[in-house]
């Protein structure tokens, strides 16, 4: 039912408001790991120029850019832009899924700028505030979102200066960073970054009005996306590639309440889908207290060639379960509080 409602509610935001699509057609990263061979020259596309045409298909937002490249005949195609105006060729693959490794190796401009502060984290506790405008980090200038995770990802566990302007006044902010260990997404590698706890601003959406059968699709992705994304976080957590300290409880859950809630109407009944998501998964888990562990105990059934654990063992079972599911607890609301207190 967690699913059904998460559905329902992915389907409803897609049929009353309509499909999301990034207004911005401003260019802000180049990834190069992620540009099929042939399109190499794409790396030359300069950071900040507004696309504005890829071979005939003309660009009014974003997703035009994406599907210009995806649907674009096979071999050269010349990608125009402006601000300042230029021009250059590509080669289209022929395989789709290198097609679509070029559309993402393409990323949109985002602002140099706090979206949200993580409580508790190097930067609440340095006095950085939503809203901040980041100009500097250790006096190397900030163009946009992407050249301020390069420069803090490079510098774990240093202690450096942002520079910030709030209000239209100049700051300084000195910021001691975490380390974090993660899996860089571009390569799939171990690495160590720094993590400052500065959430990125939010991208310029609008809608695009669609019919009753595309949002029962939009539903059905953005539903399997959702728990594609929850998954892999719990088996990053479990192999050690995300951090104990990331599992929040409800004061995370209240936080992100928040956050979603002023965002409009839309934003929060998608948040609730992803939450209902979230407990779906999280029920199925194979710990005895939960329908995962029912379900663990009608394997072993199975196994046993229907001889079902005694009442006795399923209780000793559920007993253990139950101080499992208190231990998470008691670890989620640590975590919690924690952060609140800058620990």
């Amino acid at each position: 039912m967690n699913m059904v409602f998460a559905f329902a509610v992915y389907a409803t935001v897609a049929g009353l408001w309509g499909v999301r699509e990034l207004a911005s057609t401003r260019v802000g990263e180049v990834f190069e790991e992620l540009l099929p061979v042939g399109s190499e020259p794409m790396r030359d596309l300069p950071a900040g120029v507004e696309l504005t045409r890829v071979g005939e298909t003309e660009i009014d937002n974003w997703g035009d850019f994406t599907l210009g490249l995806i649907h674009a005949d096979p071999g050269p195609v010349t990608i125009h832009y402006r601000n300042p105006s230029g021009e250059l060729q590509v080669r289209i693959p022929t395989d789709a899924d290198d097609r679509a490794r070029l559309a993402a190796s393409v990323v949109p401009w985002v602002d140099a700028a706090v979206g949200a502060v993580d409580p508790g984290s190097p930067a609440d506790q340095a006095g950085v505030e939503a809203g901040d405008e980041i100009r500097t980090v250790d006096g190397v200038p900030i163009e946009n979102w992407y050249a301020f995770l390069k420069e803090i990802h490079a510098k774990p566990g240093s202690r450096v200066e942002l520079g910030l302007v709030r209000d239209g006044r100049e700051l300084m902010r000195a910021v001691t960073l975490e380390s974090q260990e993660v899996e860089d997404p571009l390569t799939g590698e171990q690495v160590t970054w720094g993590r400052v706890g500065i959430y990125r601003p939010p991208d310029d959406f609008f809608y695009t009005k669609v019919g009753f059968t595309r949002a029962m699709v939009v539903g059905y992705r953005e539903t399997v996306a959702v728990t594609g994304v929850i998954l892999d976080f719990l088996r990053r957590l479990v192999t050690g590639n995300v951090s104990p300290r990331s599992v929040g409880s409800i004061v995370t859950i209240g936080e992100a309440s928040g956050q979603a809630a002023s965002q409009g109407l839309d934003f929060f009944l998608s948040f609730m889908a992803l939450f209902s998501v979230n407990l779906a998964i999280l029920n199925l888990l194979p710990i005895p207290v939960l329908d995962g562990g029912h379900l663990v105990f009608l394997a072993i059934e199975a196994l046993r060639g229907g001889k079902a654990l005694s009442v006795e063992q399923r209780l000793r079972w559920s007993q253990v379960g139950f101080v499992v599911l208190l231990g998470i607890m008691v670890w989620a609301l640590s975590n919690d509080f924690m952060r609140l207190f800058g620990l």
